[in-house]
C-alpha cells in the first residue's frame, strides 16, 4: 500500500481526507548526513462549515415577524456567522437580532427588508455563503 502522504518537506495528503480521519503519523528526514525519525504525533483532519438545511426565503407580509435560519450547520469549531443584506453587513438594533448567529430575526417586516441575503459561515479552515432571496 502506498503512503498516504508525499515524501518531501510538505506534510500533504494524497486525497481529500474526511473529517475524523487522521491517526499516528512520525516525520522520518533523511539527507546526506543520515536519517532522523521524531516521536509520534497525532493528526487531526478537521471539517470546513456545512449546511444541511435552511429555511425557504420568499415574500414576507410587511409588518410581521419573520426569520432566515441556516438550520442545521457543522463544521470544525469554533465557528463564525455573519448575515448581509444585498451585500451589506447587517447589525442587531431594536428590529433585527441574530446578525452574527445561524438565525437572523425582523421584529416587523418593512419594504427595505426586501433584497438578498447571505450568511457567511466560517471555521479556521474554510469560509461557506449560505444565499436567499425575499
Amino acid at each position: 500500500m502506498a503512503p498516504p502522504f508525499r515524501r518531501n518537506q510538505f506534510l500533504a495528503a494524497n486525497s481529500r481526507r474526511a473529517a475524523g480521519d487522521g491517526g499516528t503519523v512520525c516525520l522520518m528526514v533523511t539527507n546526506a548526513l543520515g536519517q532522523t525519525t521524531n516521536a509520534s504525533v497525532t493528526l487531526t483532519v478537521l471539517s470546513g462549515p456545512a449546511v444541511a438545511a435552511q429555511t425557504a426565503a420568499g415574500p414576507h407580509a410587511l409588518f410581521w415577524n419573520f426569520c432566515l435560519s441556516a438550520g442545521c450547520v457543522s463544521g470544525a469549531q469554533p465557528m463564525g456567522f455573519q448575515w448581509y443584506q444585498n451585500g451589506v453587513r447587517l447589525t442587531n438594533d431594536g428590529r433585527i437580532s441574530g446578525a452574527t448567529s445561524p438565525t437572523l430575526g425582523f421584529n416587523v417586516a418593512e419594504y427595505q427588508d426586501n433584497g438578498n441575503y447571505t450568511l457567511m459561515v466560517t471555521t479556521l479552515l474554510a469560509a461557506l455563503p449560505v444565499w436567499w432571496q425575499t
